[in-house]
């Protein structure tokens, strides 16, 4: 499913699907711990690849099998949501929300028969403090600290500024930021959907609607979804060694898919600047790798994860966002891969 997003977004280097095979704890994940996780994700990831697809609908289910095996998947619904604004009419909207709603209670129907209240608490348990001693990404910080409600409202903070960031100045900047791209959505909404049911009609220039007939471009598609993804990861309030499967599959697409701004220019620059960013990216990957596989985690270990995270960040929020729209025959994809051949 991984490789599928890879090769839908024709934006990585070949190699980099290379990477996705070479970790020792993500192989411990899957084949020989058995999480749940694992099981998440492939609904979580089946999603992304839906979406690349403009399958949006499908993709709206199979987060919503991913949110019913681990709560985790979540952090992908922001993307969603915007892909769903983007691309689907308001019927369309609704009728995604409905049935991600729906599958929910389906699943939940047994426990809810059973023990109401017990699900309702525990099912979705937002205010859950971990155990210090197994955190791989604050293991640094105080246990007194970690486990405060204040240091939970800090991260949720932290994750609610960047979501917004990366949306205003990222997934957005085409329609001219979230404000105006809401206020286009609520027109849009109005004058094509509701008005007319009650015989209304408004004469509005395209300028101030959202081109909802767009295609999704399925580079676009990963970079929104890995993206909410990983700014949800890097203000976890505790990283658990299993959890290295939420999103390890993204880093090099995260890294690799377009280049930062400070090498948006690499054609033109010298090859030993290229060689020496390439190196510095392949450095951050392995950083991922060796703290992953340090246990117990020690405080250099959960450190260098933090600001590895952050560095990956901010590379990511300055490498070039893709168009967002593709025509009908798919041609965005193919043009990138002709670009980058």
């Amino acid at each position: 499913v991984v490789f599928g997003i890879y090769v839908a977004a024709g934006s990585a280097p070949v190699w980099t699907l290379g990477l996705l095979c070479l970790s020792k704890r993500y192989h411990s994940i899957f084949v020989l711990r058995l999480f749940n996780d694992g099981v998440a994700m492939f609904f979580a990831f089946a999603s992304v690849l839906l979406a690349q697809k403009d399958r949006l609908h499908l993709a709206t289910l199979a987060l919503s099998a991913a949110v019913s095996v681990k709560m985790n998947a979540l952090l992908m619904l922001p993307g969603l949501l915007l892909l769903l604004v983007k691309h689907r009419r308001l019927a369309g909207q609704l009728h995604a929300a409905f049935d991600f709603a729906l599958l929910q209670a389906l699943v939940a129907l047994p426990f809810l028969a059973a023990f109401p209240a017990s699900y309702f608490a525990k099912a979705f348990e937002f205010s859950r403090v971990f155990v210090h001693h197994w955190s791989v990404n604050f293991k640094f910080v105080p246990e007194t600290v970690f486990v405060s409600a204040g240091f939970a409202k800090a991260l949720l903070a932290a994750h609610l500024l960047l979501l917004f960031l990366f949306a205003h100045l990222r997934w957005c900047r085409d329609h001219g930021g979230v404000f105006r791209l809401i206020q286009k959505w609520l027109v849009t909404a109005a004058t094509r959907d509701v008005l007319p049911l009650i015989g209304v009609t408004a004469e509005i220039s395209k300028g101030q609607l959202v081109d909802q007939a767009q295609k999704v471009d399925p580079q676009f598609a990963a970079d929104v979804l890995f993206g909410c993804n990983f700014v949800g990861i890097v203000c976890a309030r505790s990283l658990h060694y299993q959890f290295y499967c939420w999103y390890f599959p993204t880093v090099p697409f995260l890294l690799f898919s377009t280049p930062a701004k400070a090498s948006a220019s690499s054609s033109s620059s010298s090859p030993p600047l290229s060689l020496v960013l390439l190196a510095a990216k392949l450095s951050l990957w392995a950083a991922l790798e060796w703290c992953f596989n340090v246990f117990p985690s020690t405080s250099v270990s959960s450190a260098v994860l933090v600001a590895t995270h952050l560095i990956i960040t901010w590379l990511y929020f300055r490498s070039e966002c893709p168009h967002g729209t593709t025509s009908g025959d798919g041609n965005a994809t193919t043009n990138r891969r002709k670009k980058r051949n």
